[in-house]
């Protein structure tokens, strides 16, 4: 509706709170925060108010109605609770497909339902029937131009199709005859071709150029239409063959060697001059910057990280954007990273200079919502830092538990409360070429931070 600019009537909303939501928000295009952005309260989908349960009656559930109720929608009784409503009864018991709002009716449902327990629409057989017909009746088709022409009695007509890549000629099977009625014109033709409802195409132009004294049958047009389509619906399926272009960069052996631990937390600084740490900063209440020479995107700088690198090629693209050392994505594995380095070397003759992180609670989520913020203040994320003063966990329903931590752009990270510890991997990861080895530390002391660092370069040295 919005799309072709037209106002939603009541029902079109009715009909959008039906399909499945958690509730509406102008979101992040509109910079919405905290309860305007995201419902907390249910991860349901919403639906509709529709009514109560104002009593029980030979099993069934009595129903008062403020909206509509069909046959075969779907309904939730509560807060929990659910049902089709497979069989619908007016006040009477007679059985009915549909009840209208401020009417009483009776429906088999779950016999844990209460009195008083609100009603909720949550899936409309109405709405369904309306969008299963709209795709029915929707074509979606590209636009094509045509030109057909004729050089006269005894020429067939040909028929040009066209596109910006791809052009057809297709010749038709008859030849024109002299007409003795109705001669062959350019309405004719138009009204024949533009007959593509059930096509993948539609005519955007067609442009005619046949003498006034000639005959064809409507047959004949139209098979010409249908050939002309098809060559060219052929031509744009057809494969076409994939030019390889030689990489030919070469890469040159990096001269950057180092270990780097990041520490999340800003009251456990490492200051020693043999580690390379990347430290989050906190600066009166507020996260500010992440200090090293390190970054999770492209930018300038000498380590990347954050770029979801699986294979040796995308680590020559990154070497010959500048970067000196590519830490390697999480969801290698041993097997993985092997080939990575073994294809590297075999190309350039040296080890690839990437980093493998081997200690770590693994980052399952980033988000722009802040639900520490939302739940415990306003909001609006301003001045606030609690994640940074307190340790928050989020336990799902099935009863495992991410830790919430908030990164130096105020985005909130959910990482897995299990410890991903695989220092011991570093004598098999030196086998295969690497020298250089990464952790991520979240939660744990000065004592416990020191201790990992010192396994690590224990091993690694």
């Amino acid at each position: 509706m919005v799309l072709d600019n037209k106002s939603r009537s009541k029902q079109d909303i009715e009909d959008l709170m039906v399909t499945f939501n958690r509730g509406y928000t102008k979101g992040h295009a509109y910079k919405m925060s905290g309860y305007d952005l995201m419902n907390l309260q249910s991860s349901n989908h919403q639906g509709i108010n529709i009514g109560k349960v104002i009593g029980k009656k030979n099993g069934r559930l009595v129903l008062e109605l403020t909206n509509e109720l069909n046959q075969n929608d779907g309904i939730r009784i509560g807060k929990d609770l659910g049902c089709h409503v497979n069989f619908l009864y007016d006040k009477k018991g007679k059985l009915t497909s549909h009840m209208p709002a401020g009417s009483v009716c009776e429906i088999q449902g779950p016999k844990q339902a209460k009195v008083g327990d609100t009603i909720l629409k949550t899936t409309s057989v109405l709405v369904y029937e309306k969008v299963e017909k709209r795709i029915k009746e929707t074509n979606r088709q590209i636009q094509l131009n045509a030109s057909i022409s004729c050089d006269g009695v005894g020429s067939p007509l040909i028929c040009r199709i066209y596109d910006q890549n791809i052009e057809v000629n297709v010749t038709s099977k008859d030849v024109a005859s002299q007409a003795q009625n109705r001669a062959l014109d350019e309405v004719m033709i138009k009204k024949q071709f533009n007959k593509t409802k059930d096509s993948y195409a539609c005519f955007a132009s067609i442009d005619v150029d046949i003498p006034s004294n000639i005959f064809f049958t409507i047959s004949s047009v139209n098979e010409l239409r249908r050939n002309a389509l098809e060559m060219f619906k052929s031509k744009k399926l057809k494969k076409q063959p994939i030019k390889e272009i030689d990489y030919v960069y070469k890469p040159l052996v990096s001269k950057t060697d180092r270990n780097i631990y990041e520490v999340m937390t800003p009251d456990k600084k490492m200051d020693t001059k043999d580690l390379w740490v990347c430290e989050m900063d906190q600066t009166k209440g507020n996260i500010t910057s992440l200090r090293g020479s390190v970054l999770p995107h492209l930018g300038d700088t000498m380590i990347i990280d954050g770029m979801n690198v699986t294979n040796s090629w995308a680590v020559a693209a990154l070497l010959e954007m500048g970067y000196k050392q590519i830490v390697l994505s999480d969801e290698n594995k041993l097997e993985n990273i092997h080939d990575i380095m073994y294809a590297f070397k075999e190309r350039y003759g040296f080890d690839a200079p990437v980093l493998v992180c081997v200690y770590q609670h693994r980052r399952l989520m980033t988000m722009n919502h802040c639900i520490i913020n939302t739940a415990l203040k306003d909001g609006k994320r301003k001045n606030c830092s609690l994640c940074r003063q307190f340790e928050f966990k989020l336990k799902g329903k099935d009863k495992k538990s991410v830790i919430c931590f908030g990164d130096r752009e105020c985005h909130l990270c959910l990482y897995d409360e299990v410890l991903n510890d695989n220092i011991e991997q570093i004598r098999n990861l030196k086998t295969y070429g690497i020298k250089n080895f990464k952790a991520v530390f979240l939660n744990e002391s000065k004592q416990e931070i020191l201790k990992v660092i010192k396994r690590i370069e224990n091993i690694s040295n």
